[in-house]
């Protein structure tokens, strides 16, 4: 039965019926209170218990009732006061209940003249809760009534069980004279989780309940019993899954981060703290705005933008690879993976959880791996296709912004001679002596390959003219070096032609056009005597 169903039922019973929590504050009467009482209800679930008593017994209502509320009292006999100051005489008896989802007291006051038609009504509850509810006789304990749900859910007929003590059916397996026990010393038994056996042997987890009670000069005890065995399996295996879930993570070293978008506020593992260095103690409270002023500002748009796009369910999940400050100061790279696992009614992001991974190794792997693909293997500095790669960016940046650049080929002077002469290692020798002279004298963002053989290329931001000039320091340093290899001392020189983007030929590619005529000028060069620089035909 729903709260709103009980309600209604409630409201039909004629005496008052008063639900308030362990504290004494009211959450709900039943129209009987509001109509002997005078309170409208949105005011008498404002009020406390301990305030319906007349003010001058207050004091000595305010015991009784305490004594009612921590069980050392089952009924009691008092006043209360109606709103036009009116003395109500009641006989009040408690029992504990779920209300609302919450732990309350179900105080059920009666007119002693009603005292039959009330126990009428408390019989109706009585079949009607859907908590399993029995009455024995104290203390010998043998069942004298028990409701519908009971009977329902251990699978006994009503005949089966009047009569009959729990241990005759083996009800409370494990708990019988703890249960005994603690009724006899205390009279009362709240919220114990305790397992019951049905008739078919089947375990049941309850939450169970108890009162000592009089009526008639006799004692009773008045169990309640929910069923929770659903709660408790889904319980332990959460607990099982969550387990696993930190063996696998802690066992793959992967940081878990659980966001309240709204709010902002993370929660992270130890991994995740130890990938920045520190100890997860250390940290203060992690939020994403401070996990953002950690993020490498060139990652940040791409970022952003994966995380909108998965906000707005275009992506099924957030995957990203950023770079973060380390505790030492230094980079490092993760790959961030999540996926919003709460939304509001209208699909708004409530909570994100994730994992964060650090691929510093396989980045740093990843740029040698890049590095050495682009470059010579006997020289070390870039290779032709790389070279030809940066020439066409920059022809587009030429086109659109009109920045200069020029193109140098240089061609070591008689290289065949020196190879014929003294050997191959010689050569090789050479190329990468010259390699070094040359790296030494251009500029950090000039670009300075292998062309080919005996030949290099020098991608030159600038001018021709400007390249030129460039171009004679390193031709006199050249011809001012001994290259010297094993006996061998040997002067050499080469010759170079330059061109630039301003005097491409119309049409075609720029990139190839431009080569075209540098290398026309270093024929030029090595035509006209070598160990020389033309930059123009």
């Amino acid at each position: 039965m729903t709260t709103t169903e009980l309600g209604s039922f409630f409201n039909n019973i004629n005496d008052m019926l008063i639900v308030c929590t362990a504290a004494g504050d009211i959450v709900f009467v039943n129209d009987a209170a509001v109509r002997v009482l005078g309170y409208p209800f949105a005011e008498l679930i404002r009020k406390n218990i301990y305030d319906l008593p007349p003010k001058d017994e207050h004091d000595e209502a305010s015991a009784v009732l305490h004594a009612m509320f921590t069980g050392e009292r089952n009924n009691c006999s008092l006043e209360f006061a109606g709103r036009d100051e009116r003395r109500i005489p009641v006989s009040m008896r408690m029992w504990p209940d779920r209300w609302n989802d919450m732990d309350c007291v179900f105080c059920l006051s009666r007119d002693v003249s009603g005292e039959h038609e009330s126990l009428e009504l408390f019989t109706r509850f009585f079949d009607a809760n859907p908590a399993l509810m029995a009455v024995m006789s104290f203390p010998e304990g043998i069942f004298t009534d028990v409701n519908a749900s009971f009977l329902a859910k251990l699978g006994y007929t009503k005949d089966e069980i009047i009569g009959k003590r729990p241990d005759d059916i083996g009800l409370f397996p494990d708990a019988a004279q703890r249960i005994t026990d603690t009724l006899a010393a205390t009279g009362h038994i709240s919220d114990s989780t305790l397992t019951i056996r049905t008739r078919d042997d089947t375990v049941l987890h309850v939450r169970f309940s108890g009162d000592v009670l009089g009526s008639g000069g006799k004692k009773y005890i008045l169990m309640t019993m929910t069923d929770i065995t659903g709660q408790m399996l889904l319980s332990q295996k959460a607990d099982e899954l969550e387990q696993r879930i930190n063996e696998i993570v802690t066992g793959a070293q992967i940081g878990t981060w659980n966001w309240n978008v709204e709010t902002g506020a993370m929660t992270v593992n130890e991994r995740w703290a130890e990938i920045f260095g520190s100890a997860l103690a250390e940290l203060p409270p992690v939020t994403n705005e401070i996990c953002r002023r950690l993020m490498h500002p060139d990652d940040l748009k791409e970022s952003d933008g994966l995380l909108e796009q998965h906000f707005s369910r275009k992506s099924e999940y957030y995957d990203c690879e950023i770079r973060l400050r380390h505790r030492n100061g230094d980079w490092v790279w993760v790959r961030d993976r999540g996926r919003v696992i709460e939304r509001d009614a209208e699909g708004r992001p409530l909570r994100m959880f994730g994992t964060r991974t650090d691929i510093t190794e396989r980045k740093k792997l990843e740029a040698q791996i890049s590095e050495h693909s682009i470059r010579d293997a006997l020289t070390n500095i870039y290779n032709r296709r790389h070279v030809f790669e940066r020439l066409d960016a920059l022809a587009d940046e030429f086109r659109r912004d009109k920045k200069s650049f020029a193109v140098i080929i240089i061609d070591i002077d008689h290289f065949k001679k020196i190879n014929d002469a003294h050997g191959h290692q010689t050569g090789d020798y050479i190329l990468q002596e010259m390699a070094l002279i040359i790296g030494e004298y251009i500029r950090p963002y000039d670009i300075f390959g292998r062309y080919g053989g005996e030949e290099f290329i020098i991608v030159y931001s600038g001018t021709r003219e400007e390249a030129a000039s460039s171009m004679k320091r390193i031709h006199n340093a050249v011809g001012e070096h001994t290259f010297m290899f094993r006996e061998a001392r040997i002067h050499a020189t080469f010759s170079c032609g330059i061109a630039d983007c301003r005097e491409r030929v119309n049409g075609g590619n720029p990139v190839a056009a431009i080569l075209e005529k540098a290398e026309t000028r270093l024929i030029a060069a090595k035509r006209s005597g070598r160990n020389r620089i033309v930059v123009s035909d």
